[in-house]
């Protein structure tokens, strides 16, 4: 069965139908640029009469609304199909009421008609509201930046006022215990001086860190050690400390309970695993990741549990230190003596030991 054609009428109403339905609004010029037809939205969105519009050029339209010279550059440009033309340009508009708005305009050239003569299908989208956005999201990050820019600022301030606490009360520690009399007393001021020594050391070369979320621990274990070393290790009976760990990043909150067990570590072997001299006196700092597993070792080559280092397996200030840090990092922690010396193991749950 043969259906016959839509009647031309039949289908100008619907073509007119369809882009009445356009919800933004939509224009078609013809090779002279004047108004062939447009959607309802076009004439709503800026006041024109339907009657009044149709076949008069589109700079003539209303008060001139679309006569601006970035438009009529825009469409001499597609009209003459310009290379270079941009896809489409931003222009501000005043609305019916009068309230201003940006408009994105978009054209793109097409034939028309049985004569194929060019004609130009205009889009308008109001990005108003897009763009305010954007400007408030910008707006937003450069106040987030000048604010983190402040707050690292301050952060600094605040770590070199603690470092220099802390190097006052050590000083006022170290004094006391050269002045007091009472060998026990002097013996816990010692004792309070080397760790208020140790948390100035994992203090220190954290804020020295240029990003403090994240550091080398390489680096940061061999700076480590060498404090250490310079502060804690004293003429009598020279110490070697050494950092051993390959290169890679650590997450500061694990550095600085690491470093704080690293710390106490050394104290440890300082106090007694050297009762007598020892020409070769060593401390090893070893440090092993893969991912999320790692291991720390603090190992030393003095006399381990044996005469004068019977007091390491005691429980006291250190231990107590030690065990709640291992119970921050989530970990588990060996033990190990011997002849050859004595070993501190501290490795994550997940850590396997081959």
């Amino acid at each position: 069965m043969l259906f016959a054609p839509p009647s031309l009428e039949k289908s100008h109403a619907l073509a007119h139908a369809v882009m009445d339905s356009a919800p933004d609004p939509l224009a078609v010029l013809d090779e002279r640029l004047c108004l062939l037809t447009a959607s309802q939205a076009f004439f709503d969105v800026f006041g024109f009469d339907r009657a009044l519009s149709e076949g008069r050029p589109v700079f003539a339209l209303g008060i001139g609304q679309l006569d601006l010279p970035e438009i009529r550059l825009f469409l001499s440009m597609i009209a003459g199909d310009c290379a270079v033309a941009p896809e489409s340009i931003e222009v501000e508009q005043r609305s019916a009421t009068g309230g201003c708005r940006l408009m994105a305009l978009s054209a793109r050239k097409l034939g028309h008609g049985d004569d194929g003569r060019p004609a130009l299908i205009l889009t308008f989208t109001d990005i108003t509201i897009q763009r305010a956005l954007e400007h408030d999201r910008s707006a937003l990050l450069v106040q987030t930046s000048r604010r983190l820019r402040d707050k690292d600022i301050l952060l600094r301030e605040v770590q070199h006022r603690i470092g220099n606490n802390i190097q006052t009360l050590a000083a006022i520690l170290r004094i006391h215990s050269r002045n007091v009399e009472s060998e026990e007393v002097r013996y816990h001021l010692r004792d309070a001086y080397l760790r208020v020594l140790s948390v100035g050391q994992v203090q220190s070369h954290l804020s020295d860190a240029e990003n403090l979320d994240v550091v080398e621990v390489g680096s940061y274990l061999a700076d480590l050690a060498d404090g250490l070393s310079a502060s804690m290790v004293s003429d009598r009976q020279p110490i070697r400390i050494v950092a051993r760990s390959a290169s890679g990043p650590l997450v500061s909150i694990r550095a600085v309970r690491i470093g704080l067990a690293v710390t106490e570590l050394v104290i440890n072997a300082i106090k007694f695993a050297f009762p007598f001299r020892k020409s070769d006196a060593q401390i090893c700092i070893d440090y092993e990741a893969h991912g999320e597993s790692w291991k720390l070792v603090v190992s030393d080559n003095g006399v381990g549990n044996g005469a004068g280092g019977a007091a390491r397996t005691r429980g006291g200030l250190a231990r107590s230190i030690i065990s709640d840090v291992v119970k921050q990092l989530d970990a588990r922690m060996t033990v190990s003596s011997g002849p050859e010396g004595f070993a501190v193991s501290i490795m994550s749950a997940n850590y396997v030991v081959i």
